[in-house]
């Protein structure tokens, strides 16, 4: 008798244990279906026709259908006021494509194109498959001396420094431990001859220089799209000989704290790169008024 209760006493608790372990299992597959359905939300692919709007973010596929009876599609992009676009090409329709348009953007830095606030037009093949990466931040404007305090605040933004006084040392302040995108060059002034320069410092809580970085080119700055890591625990921008109302754009990732490297001033005075006059490049004649369609 005494055999048989010990007997069904391991059975109720083999039974128990089986139980809270199914049900702890059922638990995690049921974090995990959360955490997918959490990236496909992210991700938010979204198959598209031949002829549509677009206002939102996401990844927008067409597949070809040689059916159809247009023989372009045309995909237009809303941007909303005060956001930038960027729209990326996947690296299979960079591949593939045999629209001019879209070949133009995966010729680009980083394959992508940024476009500004209003509609944009995307034309190509019905016959091809097409798939589009559109991420639209909102932006972030800074002047000349002001100081962009929390990072946090700047990611996920695209940050416009304006030359809004006209100072040939137009700087302004970030947080420690960047990564730097440097975006584009904008200017209105048709008079001033040479290109503005760009270069950024590092310095300790003192604002004691720690190191300065090469001098880039503003001009080149579309082409190139170089990134650039900052350390130390504060970062002035310096967007040096550029004219009033010259813009500087780019945007930032934080890094770790603890990429931010021991910072201790040298005894030699640090200068900054001298800074060449680099004449502005002449404007191509008959050049297409479009973005890139």
């Amino acid at each position: 008798m005494f055999k048989l209760e010990r007997i069904i006493q391991i059975i109720f608790f083999l039974m128990w244990n089986l139980c809270y372990v199914t049900a702890s299992f059922s638990d995690f597959i049921n974090l995990l279906k959360i955490v997918d359905a959490e990236q496909e939300m992210l991700i938010d692919e979204i198959r598209i026709d031949c002829v549509q709007s677009i206002s939102k973010p996401g990844v927008y596929t067409f597949k070809s259908d040689p059916r159809l009876p247009f023989s372009k599609c045309d995909i237009t992009l809303e941007v909303p006021d005060e956001t930038i676009a960027y729209v990326r090409p996947s690296e299979r329709t960079c591949e593939t494509t045999s629209s001019t348009n879209i070949s133009n953007m995966c010729d680009r830095p980083m394959q992508e194109e940024q476009l500004y606030s209003g509609h944009h037009h995307f034309l190509f093949d019905a016959s091809e498959s097409v798939t589009i990466h559109v991420q639209i931040t909102p932006i972030f404007r800074l002047g000349c001396a002001e100081w962009a305090k929390n990072v946090y605040s700047l990611s996920g933004h695209t940050i416009i420094l304006e030359n809004n006084l006209g100072s040939k040392y137009c700087m302004v302040q970030m947080p420690a431990s960047l990564e730097i995108t440097w975006i584009n060059y904008e200017t209105t002034n048709r008079k001033k001859p040479c290109c503005p320069d760009v270069f950024v410092a590092s310095t300790d809580f003192a604002e004691n220089p720690v190191g300065y970085s090469d001098s880039f080119n503003a001009c080149e700055m579309r082409a190139n799209q170089e990134t650039y890591i900052t350390r130390c625990e504060m970062t002035y921008i310096y967007f040096r000989q550029s004219a009033k109302h010259d813009k500087l754009i780019f945007r930032i990732k934080p890094r770790h704290k603890k990429h931010i490297d021991e910072c201790i001033p040298v005894p030699e005075e640090l200068e900054p790169s001298n800074f060449t006059c680099i004449k502005k490049p002449k404007p191509a004649r008959n050049r297409s008024k479009l973005t890139f369609l």
